[in-house]
């Protein structure tokens, strides 16, 4: 912290004064006793949490495996809490250090005799002042809102856990756990009887009954020294036969299937912004999910032969009896845009070409964007006629929609003038010469200024599913605008997708980030939100 400190003592000698004076506050709070005490509590608090956060964000974990690693790291910070006086210890220590390096002394604020604004706490020493004031209030919080946000019956997986081998292996057989057990599986009947896909009266026979064959299969693999304890719910689901064990199969594939946070629905926002930048505003919804889909399942092998026929029956073109399939060949990354540099590219084609004994044809005609210096080295290298790209055309009318602030307006899918207007202008290419100053004049005339809301782009919906093949895996479906973010129009927009792909009755889990659109806040109250409506 030191060198930012050093940074903004620097930034308080500049001549402008609203820069100074606001490197002069901060650097007044940052020398403040409390707020060098408070980031290292905060620092020492992160540095158990920081393990849960990287793990809630991998792509392969399952809700059991989530839940023991919250509750260790639950177990951890209340040991913390317990053995708070010894850990505080080091913590001062760091921040009297810190303290040290801006040549100042850790002291206790202010205090007396009728404090309002905050607590007088009894401390015969600054560090036991802070340990009270700061590092205690921050780890109760800190532990309290963990406890908030991950119920026991989330830890617990809804009960879903109670099937796996190491929760009854080593449980009694009386009438009391027998009966424990009973309810258990009553409760997990009543909680998924729409996903077991069996008449409601009958799932919890047919479910009692295969889970005691179940636990009867892993007691005799225990007496064989088969280890257990060490298997995952990945492992344990491929032991377990579909024809058998139909109720628990499924079950097991919804624990590992139950999605542990946001993060993978984050990756595809961060797809999302890579992919549809203000010069690709006019892509078809189809084209921006392919493209969506081959960035986030980059891991599927494909098919080169496949992709060719593809690629073939959509840019084949007849001229006569002769059939064109044009592919991109070589790609160039240049040092600059002077013409020796293209005049560098033809010649290295011509000459490559040459040493493997392709012939080149002289083409009809080079098309190319409107930069001069590659026009000027295409007609000294190649000396054909050029043709300017239509495409980069009207890409350079759309930076300057956007320079102007007329995007809003440009896809407005209620009044299509100004749209219409931009695609009349960039039809003045294929305008005789004579009658495009003209042409242009009468379009001037019907150019539009009218303003609308924004329409907002989401994924359409993010799965996550099991394969015994290829383990636990996430799709996205695509992407679809939306008029607007509100909890009615995601809640029938979502169902809408789903029906439309025949989830609606197989829907487990909703995962979103923590707006009030999606869960109603902290408390989870209220029932104008996605969570409560799909409910």
């Amino acid at each position: 912290m030191h060198k930012i400190i050093d940074a903004l003592l620097e930034i308080t000698s500049w001549k402008d004064l609203n820069t100074s004076g606001k490197a002069k506050s901060l650097v007044t709070v940052l020398c403040d006793s409390e707020i060098i005490v408070s980031l290292c509590s905060l620092s020492h608090m992160l540095s158990y949490t920081l393990q849960l956060s990287k793990c809630f964000q991998k792509k392969s974990i399952d809700l059991h495996e989530a839940a023991n690693i919250m509750k260790d790291t639950l177990n951890i910070l209340s040991k913390c809490r317990e053995n708070v006086s010894s850990q505080f210890i080091d913590i001062y220590k760091l921040a009297e250090s810190m303290a040290k390096i801006q040549k100042m002394d850790l002291k206790i604020p202010r205090v007396c005799s009728r404090q309002t604004n905050q607590a007088n706490f009894p401390a015969n020493n600054v560090e036991e002042y802070y340990k009270f004031a700061i590092f205690i209030p921050l780890l109760d919080n800190v532990i309290n809102d963990l406890k908030v946000r991950f119920s026991q019956k989330t830890l617990e997986c809804f009960n879903l856990s109670y099937i796996l081998p190491t929760k009854f292996i080593n449980e009694n057989t009386t009438l009391y756990s027998l009966n424990k057990s009973d309810i258990i599986i009553k409760e997990l009947a009543d909680d998924f009887q729409a996903l077991l896909l069996h008449d409601k009266d009958m799932v919890f026979p047919l479910l009692r009954s295969e889970f005691r064959l179940w636990k009867q299969k892993w007691n005799r693999e225990q007496l064989e020294n088969i280890s257990i304890n060490s298997m995952c719910v990945t492992e344990i689901l491929k032991k377990c036969d579909k024809e058998i064990f139909p109720l628990i199969n499924r079950l097991l594939t919804i624990l590992i299937t139950l999605p542990i946070s946001n993060a993978s629905a984050e990756r595809t926002f961060s797809t999302l912004q890579r992919l549809k930048t203000w010069l690709r505003s006019t892509m078809s919804e189809t084209r921006l999910t392919g493209l969506a889909l081959l960035n986030i399942h980059r891991d599927i092998d494909l098919d080169v032969n496949k992709l060719s026929t593809i690629l073939g029956h959509t840019t084949q073109k007849n001229y006569g009896t002769d059939q064109v399939i044009g592919f991109p060949l070589v790609y160039a990354l240049l040092e600059s845009k002077e013409e020796a540099a293209y005049s560098k590219v033809y010649e290295v084609i011509l000459s490559e070409a040459h040493k493997f004994g392709i012939n080149i044809v002289r083409p009809q005609f080079v098309m190319t964007d409107f930069e001069q210096s590659i026009i000027n080295a295409t007609k000294k290298i190649i000396g054909v006629e050029i043709h300017a790209c239509l495409f980069h055309l009207c890409q350079s009318l759309y930076r300057r929609i956007h320079a102007e602030g007329l995007q809003i307006q440009y896809n407005n899918p209620e009044n299509r003038s100004i749209k219409i207007a931009a695609q009349m202008t960039s039809a003045l290419a294929f305008v005789p010469p004579e009658k495009v100053v003209e042409t242009f004049d009468e379009l001037l005339e019907k150019v539009p200024v009218d303003y609308i809301k924004d329409i907002k782009i989401v994924p359409v919906i993010i799965i996550r599913y099991f394969q015994p093949e290829f383990g636990i895996k996430v799709k996205l479906l695509g992407f679809k605008p939306v008029p607007g973010e509100t909890a009615e129009i995601l809640t029938n927009h979502i169902m809408t997708v789903l029906k439309e792909h025949n989830l609606d009755k197989k829907v487990i889990g909703f995962c979103g980030d923590n707006c009030n659109t999606n869960f109603g806040g902290v408390k989870r109250g209220g029932n104008n939100n996605v969570f409560a409506r799909m409910n």
